[in-house]
């Protein structure tokens, strides 16, 4: 019987227990051939994997993994404390409105989000992406009830920290606070709108990521293997993860690590739509 449990204290990994070959089998479903091997050359794999030799991954591959579980007819349990962990929200009743009214799509993306409690949306260009985190963030706290829930909303430019805090604050959302280079971080705010290229800077402390109920991260694409930017995931604890972009990378293994950090594809909406 193969088990899934958390490894260790982290919350952003989880781990099997189960016989090298099952294991095996696993791995080759999540790898693909690296296209920088070299045939003799030490220290370059021939194959790229998205689960460790020890069984460990990325938490938001669970559901693909359990695909391949069962695709392979493997028996296997995943423990209570990761059930519990990632449950999903119900939401009852109608979306509260901000000041600026969503489309159909929106309130679909939004609904599905909540429900789900973790995942990436895909929306074309001109699909109201910052409405759209800003409704997400009122209702899903709302069906947390839990109203002064922690949130941050990273983005890739110092640019689009000004525009969206000051269009959350327009959308009707409160006590916001702008962490860039030239903002500093006020720890005690509610909503944090974070420039990514501060996050990754070699002396900022991230241990506010670990405070953190709701994290939306903006031009999710850019999360590919092997980026600074999946770094700071060693510091998330909360289940609530989310994405926004136009499009996802055409690689499998850059993928699979969207994937493993945000969750899977929940909303699809493309530009010619």
């Amino acid at each position: 019987m193969i088990t899934i449990d958390f490894c260790g204290n982290k919350r952003n990994l989880l781990q099997f227990s189960c016989e090298g070959k099952e294991l095996e089998i696993i791995r080759d479903s999540f790898s693909v051939p690296n296209p920088a091997y070299i045939s003799k050359k030490k220290f370059i794999p021939s194959r790229l994997y998205a689960i460790t030799p020890t069984g460990i991954f990325d938490s938001g591959l669970l559901e693909e993994v359990e695909s391949v579980l069962t695709v392979h007819g493997f028996p296997y349990k995943i423990t209570d404390n990761v059930k519990n962990y990632f449950k999903k929200n119900i939401l009852d009743g109608d979306l509260d409105e901000l000041a600026l009214p969503y489309r159909n799509y929106q309130k679909n993306a939004i609904r599905k989000a909540i429900e789900a409690g973790r995942g990436v949306i895909v929306l074309g260009t001109g699909g109201g992406k910052t409405l759209l985190a800003a409704g997400l963030i009122h209702n899903l706290r709302k069906a947390l009830q839990k109203p002064d829930a922690k949130v941050m909303v990273t983005v890739p430019t110092l640019q689009l920290v000004e525009q969206t805090a000051k269009d959350f604050e327009e959308y009707g959302l409160t006590d916001i606070s702008k962490w860039s280079g030239k903002n500093k971080l006020e720890s005690n705010a509610k909503i944090i709108v974070a420039g990514t290229q501060y996050l990754v800077g070699k002396n900022t402390d991230l241990s506010i990521l670990s405070d953190i109920d709701i994290l939306i991260v903006d031009e999710t694409h850019c999360l590919k293997r092997n980026t600074v930017l999946s770094g700071i995931f060693k510091f998330v604890t909360t289940s609530h993860t989310f994405g926004l972009t136009g499009t996802m990378p055409s690689e499998k293994i850059d993928q699979w690590n969207i994937i493993g950090k945000i969750g899977k594809v929940i909303f699809e909406k493309k530009i010619q739509e």
